[in-house]
């Protein structure tokens, strides 16, 4: 453990455990010869809880690019037509939207079970949002902006 970065530790404890108490005890439960930070993601719980943690900066990523490059995001209606707007992020109008959001438990374990034989790390859509763009110029230049 003390040979990860400091702003590793520094963000998990400002952010997630938000108590001097908290962080000492999980330092002291994770001062092992073998925990390491970067080694692969091997539980659904875990995976999870991360990709609920960084759901709004992905989003907010996503929106950037929409407004950028001309993307737009599923309007929701009732009567089942397609329409698509842009959206500028804001919460007063995100209900108008029919957006990606986090896979749920259920598919992420059906998901791993069927095609990676378990393995949770193969999981790289638990958190995905859809951009939808008039012609391909725009959205190859999206692409080609990632």
């Amino acid at each position: 453990m003390r040979d990860e970065p400091r702003q590793q530790w520094s963000f998990i404890e400002q952010n997630v455990l938000q108590s001097n108490r908290l962080v000492d005890s999980f330092r002291s439960c994770l001062s092992g010869p073998n925990f390491k930070l970067d080694k692969p993601i091997d539980s659904l719980d875990q995976l999870h809880a991360q990709a609920f943690m960084v759901e709004d900066l992905f989003r907010g990523f996503v929106v950037d690019l929409g407004k950028k490059y001309n993307g737009q995001f599923k309007l929701v209606k009732p009567d089942n037509e397609t329409e698509f707007s842009a959206w500028d992020g804001n919460q007063d109008s995100r209900a108008r939207f029919q957006l990606g959001g986090r896979k749920s438990v259920h598919s992420a374990t059906r998901k791993s079970q069927f095609s990676y034989a378990g393995d949770v790390s193969f999981l790289l859509d638990m958190v995905r949002e859809t951009l939808y763009f008039a012609t391909v110029a725009e959205m190859t230049d999206c692409l080609k902006g990632l």
